[in-house]
């Protein structure tokens, strides 16, 4: 119900909403991770906050926040590990 210490009523019922978090992997290796309100009665649902989680053929990390206020994009290259013979 609560997220940071808050209480967010459902727009429709007026009743606390449930805090839930869902990832989902796609066929291409991108993840995403979804932070969202979901109400127990009737179900609606309010998106939170969208992490993407991308990567390209060179081992880059190109990862996306999105919430209603923000879309931040970070991208982070991989040290390449030295291998062990």
């Amino acid at each position: 119900m609560e997220s940071n210490g808050k209480v967010v009523l459902c727009p429709r019922c007026r009743i606390p909403m449930e805090y839930t978090l869902e990832t989902e992997k796609s066929s291409n290796g991108h993840r995403r991770l979804i932070r969202y309100y979901k109400c127990p009665a009737c179900g609606t649902q309010i998106t939170d906050e969208i992490i993407t989680i991308e990567s390209n053929g060179s081992a880059e990390i190109i990862l996306k926040i999105a919430d209603e206020k923000r879309t931040i994009v970070k991208r982070a290259i991989p040290v390449k590990r030295k291998r062990r013979r």
